[in-house]
């Protein structure tokens, strides 16, 4: 999956086992959203609970279309992604 500033590497074929996302050097706000969004799950283990069961079923639901599993858990992870920035900013 390629995406602007961001190279997906899905490992496992259909059976997919691990993904790496992989960001320019310098792209340093798709970076920190994610560390963003990493410590904001650390911090909530319910979130995160939650989190890993929607992927479950994202997974169940589009086991061979990435895009329809990231479609699947955008609404939630726009959602995470904004509280974890807020969080991130108010240190």
């Amino acid at each position: 999956m390629v995406c602007r500033g961001r190279r997906y590497f899905p490992k496992g074929g259909d059976t997919r086992t691990h993904q790496i996302h992989a960001y320019q050097y310098d792209n340093l706000s798709e970076l920190g959203r994610h560390v963003a969004f990493r410590d904001y799950l650390r911090v909530h283990p319910e979130v995160a609970e939650e989190y890993g069961k929607l992927k479950l079923r994202a997974a169940l639901a589009h086991p061979t279309d990435i895009d329809g599993y990231c479609d699947y858990k955008d609404k939630f992870v726009k959602n995470i992604e904004k509280r974890s920035v807020e969080m991130a900013l108010a240190k």
